[in-house]
C-alpha cells in the first residue's frame, strides 16, 4: 500500500498541501485492539506490533506523510488530523473492512459414507467465537445463533450444511476439524485464514 500511495504522491506538496505522519493497523477484536494498545503504550514498537497483530497487510505500518486525500480510509483521515503528535493511539470500530481469517464453530448431525451433515457457524474474531461457543454451552440454539452471527452464507438456513464431502468448503482447516467429530459434538473455534470475514479495529 505504502508503495502504491508513493506512486502518486507528489514530494512538492509537502510545502502546499496539510498531511499528517500516521502509523496504522488493522487487528481482528476490541481484546486484541487492547493487547496492541497496551503494548504500544509500554514502549513496544507500533510497526513491529503491527506485522504481528495486522489483518490486513495492505494496509499496515508506518505509512509516512500523507495528505488527507491519500489516507486509507476517510475513517483513519479523520483522526489522523485531529490529534496532536505523539498522542496516544486511537481506536476504530469498522464493521465493513475486510480481513482474512475467521473462525468455524462446527456441529456435525449427521454421516453417511464419505459425508456429513453439519451446522457451521463463521464468526470474524477468536473472542467473539468463544463468547458464541459459551452461549453454545449454556443450551444456546445453534441455528438461531447462526443466524444472528454467522458471516457464512448458510446462516438464513441457521447454518445447516447437509452432504458434506471433504473440500466442498474449500478449506483444510475446516475439514481437520469437521471430519473428526463425533455426531452432536460442538468444535472449539478453528481458525481458517482461508476466508474472509467483516469487521475489526483500527488503531491510528
Amino acid at each position: 500500500m505504502q508503495e502504491k500511495l508513493g506512486e502518486y504522491f507528489d514530494p512538492g506538496l509537502n510545502a502546499t498541501m496539510e498531511q499528517a505522519h500516521v502509523q496504522v493497523v488493522f487487528v481482528e477484536s476490541e481484546e486484541v485492539a487492547d493487547e496492541v494498545t497496551a503494548s504500544v503504550e509500554s514502549g513496544g514498537n507500533f510497526t513491529a506490533l503491527a506485522g504481528e497483530f495486522s489483518r490486513n497487510s495492505t494496509v499496515e505500518g508506518d505509512l509516512g506523510w500523507l495528505p488527507r486525500e491519500l489516507m486509507p480510509t476517510t475513517l483513519i483521515a479523520n483522526i489522523a488530523f485531529n490529534l496532536t503528535p505523539g498522542e496516544t493511539i486511537h481506536r476504530i470500530h469498522d464493521t465493513t473492512a475486510t480481513k482474512n481469517i475467521g473462525y468455524w464453530l462446527i456441529k456435525v448431525t449427521g454421516t453417511q459414507n464419505a459425508t456429513i451433515d453439519a451446522l457451521v457457524m463463521l464468526l470474524g474474531s477468536q473472542s467473539e467465537a468463544e463468547r458464541v461457543k459459551a452461549e453454545l454451552a449454556a443450551d444456546g440454539d445453534f441455528s438461531t445463533l447462526a443466524e444472528s452471527y454467522s458471516q457464512h452464507e448458510s446462516r438464513n438456513n441457521g447454518g445447516k450444511l447437509d452432504g458434506l464431502r471433504r473440500g466442498d468448503m474449500g478449506s483444510i482447516a475446516f475439514d481437520e476439524v469437521a471430519f473428526n467429530l463425533t455426531v452432536n459434538e460442538v468444535s472449539e473455534p478453528v481458525k481458517d485464514e482461508l476466508v474472509q470475514t467483516f469487521g475489526g479495529y483500527w488503531l491510528v
